[in-house]
């Protein structure tokens, strides 16, 4: 059986205390539908959750005060099982959503879906999950922060078989959003390994990293896929990506189709950071090169300072230039960036709609085994465009012409002549 509490709309239901207003333990299958809940409260849990199963918040306003002068967590999950957040506002609070799992994995403890959720008026950092099982993050909004240096627009800690698709991060952190050693437990579920899969997100709003991702140690079967995000870094970041590929078992990452940009702020020397010669658009750290599957298609355009300090396994480099960087990376592996670019994507307005301009040339990348884009729609997957966004430009259907001989005979070979080009490119859907 399954409870629901349903109120009559966000303004007209309201659930509130002066303490922790909601407290789930081993509750099962109980859901709090179109309503308002808050605390006056200026410290501890807002809605606190544990050991449950197939509970949730939806079309809701999940609200507290803004950190730092309260430090209040907005939801605070413990061993939660099939946890669902959807259609919610979250606004304010210390972090708004802390998800922690077991540690080193388990095959049923997680699979929480977060969707369709915006994060308002963070305080340190909005999603902060660590240890959870097959989590899904879809189609969230985080939008701003309250407080004047948070540390992380999103936290993602040993999570294992995680998705993140189609995520816009927007609130100004520290670290636009940080992916740790997620996949360092493999988790087996029916005969499979899950995957990581890190897509189509926008991340715009790190100010010292526009990313961090880094897996490590991940096991024989454990794929962790980074492909068609964007990330946008802002002025005087330290880094407009950090990536750091650390001894994971052979074939097992895939880092393809992205779009980096660094702008440096002006006057800049030599680096993407107001301090000269310090800042890079990408740190590369790449110990081992079968670790690999797909190291191919990114779009890495800097402005203002150097492009990469790579580590090739023996010892690191800085390369002010992409072609320096491109010469590098494919002595250590040629099939490394051969369909890499080098430009600034026809962006619609930077940094706030970093959707395509469909009308201009986009950076291509590669198949990644990403099918659809941001937007729900079917990539091209002989000519995918890099980034969050499938742009149709240079991709209208061909016009190829058949022709037949005057006679075709049964049982005979014939001969079928077409007028279209080879290389041509064909769009497919």
């Amino acid at each position: 059986n399954t409870i629901m509490f349903k109120g009559q709309g966000r303004g007209k239901t309201t659930l509130t205390s002066t303490g922790v207003t909601v407290t789930l333990s081993s509750t099962q299958y109980v859901t709090f539908d179109n309503m308002t809940i808050t605390t006056t409260a200026t410290s501890g849990n807002l809605f606190a959750n544990t050991s449950d199963v197939g509970c949730g918040i939806t079309n809701s306003n999940i609200i507290a005060a803004t950190y730092s002068a309260a430090t209040v967590y907005l939801v605070y999950s413990t061993n939660s099982i099939r946890f669902t957040l959807n259609n919610n506002r979250f606004v304010g609070g210390y972090y708004q959503w802390y998800d922690y799992g077991t540690s080193g994995g388990s095959t049923t403890i997680g699979f929480s879906t977060c969707t369709n959720n915006r994060f308002i008026s963070m305080g340190i950092v909005s999603i902060y999950s660590v240890y959870p099982t097959g989590n899904t993050y879809t189609n969230n909004v985080i939008d701003s922060s309250a407080y004047a240096t948070p540390s992380y627009g999103l936290l993602s800690e040993y999570e294992s078989g995680c998705t993140y698709n189609a995520n816009r991060i927007y609130a100004h952190a520290s670290y636009g959003a940080l992916f740790e050693l997620d996949n360092y437990y493999a988790i087996t579920i029916n005969n499979q390994i899950l995957p990581v899969n890190i897509t189509n997100n926008i991340i715009s709003g790190g100010y010292t990293y526009g990313c961090y991702y880094l897996p490590e140690n991940s096991p024989t079967g454990a794929v962790s896929i980074f492909a068609h995000n964007t990330i946008y870094a802002q002025a005087g970041c330290t880094y407009g990506i950090y990536a750091e590929f650390l001894s994971n078992a052979a074939n097992t990452q895939i880092f393809a189709s992205n779009i980096i940009v660094c702008i440096s702020p002006a006057g800049a020397n030599g680096g993407v950071v107001s301090k000269p010669g310090v800042g890079y658009g990408m740190y590369l750290y790449l110990n081992t090169n079968n670790q690999m599957i797909t190291y191919n298609g990114n779009d890495l355009y800097v402005t203002g300072g150097a492009y990469v300090n790579y580590y090739n396994g023996s010892s690191t480099t800085a390369y002010a230039t992409y072609s320096g960087f491109i010469t590098a990376i494919q002595a250590a592996n040629p099939a490394y960036e051969t369909g890499g670019t080098n430009f600034m994507p026809p962006f619609i307005s930077v940094p706030t709609n970093l959707l395509l301009d469909t009308t201009k040339p986009s950076p291509t990348g590669v198949y990644a085994g990403v099918n659809f884009d941001i937007l729900g729609k079917p990539r091209c997957k002989l000519f995918p465009t890099a980034g969050v966004m499938e742009s149709p430009y240079g991709k209208s259907k061909p016009v190829v012409k058949f022709y037949l001989p005057t006679n075709v005979y049964p049982g005979s070979p014939t001969t079928i002549f077409q007028s279209g080009k080879p290389a041509d490119p064909k769009a497919y859907y």
